[in-house]
């Protein structure tokens, strides 16, 4: 086995330092300067995405107040608007119904005139409608008394006849 050769140890050994000095000479000098750049600009970028964040989420907040805001004012003004519509319908069904209470009291009144006018004609017209009335009801008495009578006689003659 020629790697178990005591000979060849002290060349081995040189040549792992050679070589373990290059590559840390390389690494040191070449290989970590452009890491820690690599690195710092990912640290630098991370910090400038966090404090973005933490400014963004500053913004976010005072829009979400402002927003939060404008809408209670909306709805303070909506509010207002409803109250405001809901009286003046108010007002406007209290005029109706006002207006329309007048016309029924007007119409309550014009009947109860024409009821009166029509009372007072019918107590004026009365004693001649009752003269009129008992006149004809005499007038169908007598005719029915007249006919009870002839009728009564020719009853009267057949019993005679019968006897």
């Amino acid at each position: 086995m020629p790697q178990l050769d005591i000979l060849t140890f002290p060349s081995q050994i040189f040549w792992l330092f050679v070589t373990f000095f290059a590559l840390f000479l390389l690494v040191r000098y070449v290989i970590m300067p452009r890491m820690d750049q690599i690195l710092d600009a990912r640290w630098e970028r991370q910090d400038n995405n966090i404090q973005r964040t933490s400014e963004l989420k500053e913004e976010a907040e005072i829009l979400l107040q402002r927003v939060d805001s404008l809408m209670e004012k909306s709805r303070a003004e909506a509010n207002s608007y409803i109250h405001l519509c809901e009286e003046k319908i108010k007002r406007e069904n209290e005029a109706a119904l006002h207006l329309m209470q007048s016309e029924l009291n007007e119409k309550i009144s014009k009947v109860e005139k024409d009821i009166l006018r029509k009372k007072e004609q019918i107590i004026k017209e009365f004693p001649e409608l009752v003269k009129n009335l008992t006149e004809s009801f005499i007038l169908k008495v007598k005719a029915s008394d007249s006919v009870v009578h002839t009728t009564q006689g020719k009853k009267t003659r057949k019993q005679d006849d019968a006897e």
